[in-house]
């Protein structure tokens, strides 16, 4: 049987976009499967990358076969929604260059996980064109038909993406549920592929945007959006030689275990600037921040990376200067998280800089700023005019009427750590208590 017989006598499991009646979605409607694990099926091992290697980290949404479905190439965009691995093995279509060309290019603008050709089609044309864009060129041996292609690809996704929502509710259970032993914890884990007695660790990935990022259809763009995020950072990690992650999305946050063996800290902060390169191409003005935890094991370990993951991330308002935040660098902080006392703070707070806050109040000054980007300058005075946009003379001024107010000598070693821990108690209590103390 011909090939475009066995693809029409498919054709009849997909609706007119191409798309099947009953596959499963996750929550985000996002499938999880990449171009490069399609080279990894056993049963398809005929198939073979011609061109666009580059480009395997592109996410495969489902199969369309534009020869059966699209007469016109111009209106392709008009079936498809990304993702689609495009399957063309039409012998007449097939001998239409243009027609083949245009379907490259239109493959790639409309961010199309790939394109599939049947053996001895391929010019090099389409070889150059497909590494230029990135965008994996398969070949088909006629050995291989399509239909038993197109049954291998889809119960694939649909397997990978039933696995995938298991163990996101098994991440799930891991951060959120108390076990009185990690024995069922550990197996389960293991038989998706992740070892949960190794060193891992969390990382949290968190976007930010208020409520004008988006203009028209917001839920339906909130949703493309964090589709794209996630999708953004799952090939990163992959990119970075992990095979395999846990992960778990929710409001506006990805959770992703992983195992730190992979990773040095400077290896980490690289990925996650790779991320925020392909990340701001689509969203230039949606920022994300990402905090990690330590290393832990077992479900214990991983409660408690979770729980340092997330209180980095609730420093980025204060250690605003950074992308990625480690919780074994957030210095001082790590303690300031286990006082719960507030009046601690308060105390301690009002007697170093309680006058300055007054003076300040009552005569509608800046001395408090000028000590706190004084010292974070390292007390080196052009800096510290220059940062604050004053005279050298002014900066002076307002110094000895500090020094004055305080009755301290700000270069004493420990008046000037005092000083320094008031103001990061400052920032801790008014970024989660609010001016309370103030």
């Amino acid at each position: 049987m011909p090939h475009k017989t066995l693809c029409a006598a498919y054709i009849t499991l997909i609706d007119k976009r191409n798309k099947p009646s009953y596959t499963q979605k996750n929550s985000l409607g996002e499938y999880i499967m990449i171009c490069r694990d399609i080279t990894q099926i056993k049963e398809l091992s005929e198939l073979k990358l011609m061109a666009g290697k580059a480009g395997l980290s592109r996410n495969v949404r489902w199969l369309y076969f534009v020869d059966s479905c699209v007469r016109d190439i111009r209106t392709l965009g008009n079936w498809v929604s990304g993702g689609e691995l495009f399957v063309c093995a039409n012998e007449k279509i097939l001998e239409d260059k243009e027609y083949i060309i245009s379907m490259i290019k239109s493959a790639n603008s409309l961010n199309a996980a790939g394109i599939i050709l049947n053996v001895g089609s391929i010019e090099p044309e389409y070889i150059e064109l497909a590494n230029e864009f990135n965008l994996p060129l398969f070949e088909v041996p006629w050995t291989l038909r399509l239909v038993d292609l197109s049954q291998i690809i889809c119960t694939q996704l649909i397997k990978e993406q039933n696995e995938e929502n298991s163990a996101e509710r098994l991440l799930s259970s891991i951060v959120f549920t108390h076990f009185d032993s990690d024995e069922d914890i550990v197996f389960n884990c293991k038989y998706y592929g992740f070892d949960l007695t190794r060193k891992n660790r969390i990382a949290i990935f968190k976007v930010f945007y208020d409520k004008n990022a988006f203009k028209n259809n917001e839920e339906d763009e909130k949703t493309r959006m964090r589709n794209h995020f996630q999708r953004c950072i799952k090939n990163a990690f992959l990119d970075a030689g992990v095979k395999k992650i846990m992960s778990m999305f929710r409001h506006n946050t990805l959770t992703v275990l992983f195992s730190d063996e992979a990773f040095s800290t400077e290896s980490f902060k690289n990925m996650v600037q790779k991320i925020e390169v392909s990340w701001k191409f689509s969203y230039p003005n949606i920022p994300f921040k990402v905090g990690i935890g330590n290393i832990g094991s077992g479900t214990v370990g991983v409660k408690k990376s979770y729980s340092e993951a997330e209180k980095s991330l609730k420093l980025v308002n204060i250690i605003s200067d950074q992308q990625t935040i480690f919780f074994d660098s957030i210095g001082i902080y790590a303690l300031l998280f286990n006082i719960q006392d507030l009046s601690t703070f308060e105390m301690f707070y009002k007697r170093e800089l309680g006058k300055l806050i007054e003076y300040d109040k009552i005569n509608n000054t800046q001395l408090c700023e000028t000590l706190e980007v004084y010292l974070e300058k390292d007390k080196v005075t052009s800096a510290t005019a220059e940062a604050l946009f004053i005279h050298r003379n002014t900066l002076r001024y307002r110094l000895q009427k500090i020094r004055t107010l305080l009755d301290k000598d700000l270069d004493k070693t420990t008046n000037y750590v005092d000083i320094v821990l008031a103001f990061k108690i400052k920032k801790y209590t008014d970024t989660f208590f609010g001016k309370a103390t103030q």
